[in-house]
Order: C-alpha cells, then sequence, then structure tokens
C-alpha cells in the first residue's frame, strides 16, 4: 500500500472512491446518490450506462472524506438496500493498473494449474528412429491406453527430418504413469528409447526458482579434508624437570 494511502494509526489502505455493483437497473442516478449522502459528503456520483441509456448495474461514488466512503463500504456491501435479488457489491475502487494485475495473476493461476495437469498424462519420448513417424509412435504407445495426440517433432526447414523426439498425450494419467514404466528403455526399432512425464518450461522455471530460494546449508566449521588446526606451540612450552625431546603440553584449543 503506498505510503500516502495508508492511515497512519491502522495502517489499513484510505480511499474515498468507491465502486458499486448488482444494484437493479431500475436505480436512478438520483436514487443512487441518496442511498450514499447518508454517509458523508458526496463530490461526484454516477451510474454507469449503455449507449441506449439503460444501466449497466454499477456505478462510482466519491465522498469528500475516506471516514465517509468506508462507512458506507460497511453498511452497503453484501446489502439488499437497493431492492432486487442479488446483493450489492461496494468496495474501494481499484485502479485500472491494479485490475490488469489482479487478472494477470488470476489467468497465470489458472494456465500453470492446466500445465501441471497436463504433465501427468503427457509423455517425453526421446531416441527415436529416424523412420518413426506419428502413426508409429501412437500404434507403440495406444496399448497402455486412449491417446489423445501423437506427434514426432521434426526440422523446421526440412520436415523430413526427425529431430528424434516426440511426445504422447494420454487421456487418463494411469495410462500415462503405465507407459513410462513399460516403456523406459525398451528397444523400438533399432534404439532403446527414454519415456518420462513432460514437465512444460515453465514448470521447470517455476521449481528452479523453488531452489534458488531454498537457504544455503551452513558449511562445518572443520570440512572433511580439509587439516585439523595445530594448538600454537608457544602455549605448551617445557615444563620444569623436561628435558630436550620432552612433548610440549598442550594447554587447550583457542577460544
Amino acid at each position: 500500500i503506498p505510503r500516502n494511502e495508508r492511515d497512519s494509526v491502522t495502517g489499513e489502505r484510505r480511499f474515498t472512491n468507491c465502486y458499486v455493483k448488482n444494484f437493479p437497473e431500475d436505480v436512478t442516478d438520483e436514487r443512487f446518490e441518496e442511498e450514499f449522502k447518508k454517509y458523508g459528503e458526496v463530490t461526484s456520483c454516477k451510474v454507469m450506462r449503455k449507449e441506449d441509456g439503460t444501466s449497466r448495474g454499477f456505478g462510482f461514488v466519491n465522498f469528500k472524506e475516506a471516514d465517509h466512503a468506508k462507512a458506507a463500504c460497511e453498511a452497503i456491501n453484501a446489502s439488499k438496500v437497493f431492492g432486487g435479488e442479488r446483493e450489492v457489491y461496494c468496495g474501494r475502487a481499484e485502479k485500472e493498473s491494479e485490475r490488469k494485475e489482479k487478472l494477470r495473476k488470476k489467468y497465470d493461476a489458472i494456465r500453470m494449474e492446466r500445465l501441471k495437469n497436463n504433465q501427468l498424462v503427457n509423455l517425453y519420448i526421446k531416441n527415436l528412429d529416424d523412420n518413426i513417424d506419428d502413426e508409429k509412435l501412437r500404434t507403440t504407445f495406444e496399448q497402455f491406453g486412449t491417446i489423445t495426440s501423437a506427434k514426432v517433432m521434426r526440422d523446421k526447414d526440412r520436415p523430413e527430418v526427425s529431430k528424434g523426439f516426440g511426445f504422447v498425450c494420454f487421456a487418463q494419467p494411469e495410462e500415462a504413469t503405465r507407459a513410462v514404466t513399460a516403456m523406459n528403455g525398451q528397444m523400438v526399432g533399432t534404439k532403446p528409447i527414454y519415456v518420462a512425464l513432460h514437465q512444460p518450461i515453465e514448470i521447470r522455471r517455476q521449481m528452479q526458482a523453488a531452489q534458488g530460494q531454498r537457504p544455503q546449508q551452513m558449511l562445518p566449521r572443520f570440512q572433511v579434508g580439509s587439516a585439523m588446526p595445530m594448538p600454537p606451540m608457544n602455549m605448551g612450552g617445557f615444563g620444569p624437570g623436561r628435558g630436550a625431546g620432552a612433548a610440549p603440553v598442550f594447554m587447550g584449543w583457542p577460544q
């Protein structure tokens, strides 16, 4: 929350512009404004309308004071003050940039969820013979379940040349699992193929980012293979009565 929009005491966002929706189409501008004037001075009020003049079922109210806007939202939100069957929504009017960011996050979450679900049914196969095409790839894996798509990837400039890898998508996750278990390392044509669940690049990046955020482990004070520090020779010395060749007296490790 920007500092100039924060309450200095509670830290809550302060606002004066309210967004209102889900009210009946027969609510006039006058009736709309009259309801909100109960909570404080209104500087502007508008019901949004279509080209033919009919209400679009939402509008905006701007108060002079933030406290009045907050009071109006608390009282009107989830109520039926304008009649009708639907509960009215009344809350802070978001900026266009905020709405776009929320929509972007929403769509990104939906897309990532779809990718995660698809990776449970989509197989990545590599080390394919050059003569294996889409139909042969499908025939090889159709024994494990219903295949929705099978594709051998080919050179962009020379479509007749296989890149040696492809994808097979099953209808159910358990079918894909059976195929991985049975076919990975099996000879298809003249080569042993590699079969695994396909991880989309977005998922791999997400996993790599999560791994990069893990705190690094603290290294031990003395690592394996490094020399143990020796006590300084001047800490012990020779005690009374000790002759040449006597072992120095170790007084302890330095603190």
